[in-house]
């Protein structure tokens, strides 16, 4: 069972949901996110890691297009079964895909380290705290 990396553009419904069958209590990972964030002019993405044919883990990604800059922001990442594999597979796709601007947030996400990656400008420790 190989690990792969996945970058769905403009997610199917069923791609959606599955993605957010994952972890239920991340709003960022659902399809109502993904149509806001559509409606506010950003191209929705799906980025997952896939063994089988099933995602496994996974994160919405937005693109924004500028005149220079072409910007991807992951509201909040996946816990990955497989960190290499998902952040070299981010990081080929950004390189592919001309992303001149990567931000990577954990909003929503359950604890997950982000390595240091190459040309990173500027990192941020924060908390997040959940109230009943």
């Amino acid at each position: 069972m190989s690990t792969r990396f996945l970058a769905v553009s403009e997610p199917s419904k069923e791609i959606g949901e599955e993605l957010a069958a994952l972890v239920p209590s991340n709003p960022f990972h659902t399809l109502r996110y993904i149509e806001a964030q559509r409606l506010l002019g950003s191209k929705a993405w799906v980025l997952a890691l896939a063994q089988d044919g099933s995602i496994i883990s996974g994160c919405t990604a937005f693109l924004r297009s500028g005149l220079v800059n072409r910007a991807l922001e992951i509201v909040s990442l996946p816990t990955p079964h497989d960190p290499e594999t998902f952040w070299r597979g981010l990081l080929t796709f950004c390189r592919r895909s001309g992303i001149s601007y990567l931000e990577a947030n954990s909003f929503g996400s359950p604890p997950v380290t982000i390595p240091h990656l190459r040309d990173e400008i500027r990192r941020r420790t924060r908390s997040e705290h959940v109230l009943q």
